[in-house]
């Protein structure tokens, strides 16, 4: 942690990530910056090889034996060895990104966290018409694969209609 000198905010030292690696002899990929509790302080750390570029680490989902979605879901893994988690309880993600950029296999991630769970009830379509979503049918209530529209309308329909009302009278009784 680095106090920062007088009338330096942290906002400031925040954009300066170039000069400080230069300063450390180290590329901009080793800089990770963030603000302190305090305006005037920065916490700087410096990792001592480049982060991305050595062996994965095995994701914690894939020894894990069951998941609760109602908690937080242990995810990944950080640079730093740490498991990080994500509370998906009310939760919408949007994955983006060019063709080719992992956008499918990211979005796995938390269909696989949702495989985990006994208690997830699977209601898939794939809009592109891929294979994306092959390795959760045998344990959806209904699946599209093929990018059709109707279908996926049917399964809305579904939802809205079937699943969604049986879940009100569940909360009723």
């Amino acid at each position: 942690r680095i106090e920062l000198p007088d009338g330096i905010p942290a906002a400031k030292a925040l954009g300066a990530t170039a000069q400080l690696a230069n300063g450390f002899g180290v590329s901009v990929q080793q800089i990770s910056q963030a603000k302190g509790e305090r305006e005037d302080w920065l916490t700087l750390r410096v990792t001592l090889k480049v982060p991305f570029t050595g062996k994965s680490a095995t994701g914690p989902l894939l020894t894990a034996d069951k998941v609760n979605l109602w908690s937080p879901v242990p995810m990944a893994v950080s640079e730093r060895g740490d498991v990080m988690t994500v509370d998906w309880f009310e939760k919408t993600a949007l994955f983006g990104g060019e063709p080719g950029s992992g956008k499918s296999a990211a979005a796995n991630n938390p269909l696989l966290a949702a495989s985990l769970d006994v208690t997830a009830d699977f209601y898939l379509a794939d809009g592109k018409g891929g294979f994306d979503l092959s390795p959760f049918e045998p344990i959806a209530q209904m699946i599209d694969t093929d990018g059709d529209p109707d279908q996926l309308l049917a399964i809305l329909r579904h939802v809205w209609e079937v699943v969604l009302p049986g879940l009100k009278q569940t909360v009723k009784d």
